[in-house]
C-alpha cells in the first residue's frame, strides 16, 4: 500500500508529519513532549443522577453536555465520572492539537474529510490516528 505524507509546521516553525497508510495516519513531531487525555465515562454518574429528584427522563448525552457547564451538577456527580482507556486527544508541544472527531482537513487541506475516529500509541511510542 502506498504511503502519503503531509507536512505542516507548528507554531514554533517545526515540521509535523502525517504519514497515511490506508485508514491509519502516523503523526510524528520533533521531540517527544506532548499532552494526551483519556475519554471520560459518564455512565456511573448518570445512574446516580437518575436516582435524584432532578431526573426527568433526560438522556446520557444531555447529562454529558450539561454536567460540564452546570456547576451544581458537576459538584454533586464529578466523583462518579471515570476515565476510560481510550485516548481522546494528542497535543504536541507547538501543536497541532488533534482530538477524536477532528477533521484533519482543518490542519491541512490534503487531509480534508479524514476524521479521527480513534487515537492509539503503539509499543514504539508512535502516535497513530485512525480515520
Amino acid at each position: 500500500m502506498e504511503k502519503e505524507t503531509v507536512a505542516v509546521f507548528n507554531r514554533y516553525g517545526e515540521e509535523v508529519l502525517f504519514v497515511r497508510s490506508g485508514s491509519k495516519i502516523m503523526m510524528s513531531f520533533p521531540g517527544k513532549i506532548y499532552r494526551s487525555g483519556l475519554k471520560n465515562d459518564y455512565s456511573i454518574a448518570f445512574e446516580e443522577f437518575k436516582k435524584s429528584e432532578g431526573y426527568a427522563g433526560q438522556s446520557l448525552e444531555w447529562f454529558e453536555d450539561v454536567a460540564l457547564v452546570d456547576l451544581e451538577l458537576w459538584n454533586k456527580y464529578f466523583t462518579f465520572i471515570v476515565s476510560t482507556k481510550e485516548i481522546s486527544f494528542i497535543d504536541p508541544s507547538g501543536g497541532p492539537f488533534v482530538s477524536l472527531g477532528t477533521d484533519l482537513g482543518d490542519i491541512h487541506g490534503k487531509m480534508s474529510g479524514l476524521v479521527v475516529e480513534s487515537i492509539t500509541i503503539d509499543r514504539k511510542g508512535n502516535i497513530i490516528l485512525n480515520v
